[in-house]
């Protein structure tokens, strides 16, 4: 499934530079696709859940962790998301790298600060990012749903539910739409049929 944030050919990757070498604080090395990253164990178990029980039992002592299944570049952007003093803002290029590494890993903070970048679009003064098109709108519906954000799930149905759902350019016919849970869809379909109801008699209560 394509992203927002795929790197185009030739583009240069995220500033790496803090972790490339060792420094006073980095006490192991994280390598990814054969490259290394040099950071602290505990900051990192500060950070995230996940990273305390690995560093605690499958890591424990261990000098150097491989990362088989990661992409280099994905997990820079993580840290630099959350790794201080950095804490890199979100952005539409890194919303769905980062996103799925937060859940992963369970960063709770860095999902809510996803969530809330794309709430302030919703909020934004500019139409185009306070009304994106419906395939950018069906995708954010598509991580609340995944990704259980609550309050961008709520707002994302209120927008979805008054764009075209059948036919060309309608919601029900984008691949995303068809990946949203069975109660995301069936909410969806209902309280669009309540809109209709109230359309078609104004004076009702």
């Amino acid at each position: 499934m394509a992203t927002s944030c795929t790197k185009k050919e030739g583009t240069p990757g995220p500033d790496d530079s803090a972790f490339r070498t060792q420094s006073e604080l980095s006490d192991v090395v994280i390598v990814v696709e054969g490259r290394p990253l040099h950071v602290n164990r505990s900051v990192l178990s500060l950070i995230s859940p996940v990273f305390l029980k690995m560093f605690n039992g499958e890591w424990k002592g261990k000098a150097e962790v491989p990362l088989a299944d990661k992409k280099y570049d994905h997990f820079v952007e993580l840290l630099l998301c959350v790794y201080p003093p950095h804490g890199k803002l979100i952005s539409m290029e890194t919303l769905d790298v980062v996103l799925p590494l937060a859940d992963e890993y369970g960063i709770e903070s860095l999902k809510l600060r996803c969530e809330a970048f794309v709430l302030a679009r919703f909020q934004h003064r500019i139409t185009k990012f306070n009304n994106p098109p419906t395939k950018e709108l069906v995708h954010f519906l598509y991580l609340a749903d995944k990704y259980k954000l609550k309050t961008l799930l709520e707002e994302s149905v209120e927008k979805v539910i008054l764009r075209p759902y059948d036919g060309k350019g309608g919601v029900k016919m984008l691949n995303e739409f068809g990946l949203l849970s069975v109660e995301v869809k069936y909410r969806i379909t209902s309280e669009r049929l309540c809109l209709l109801e109230k359309q078609q008699c104004p004076f009702s209560l």
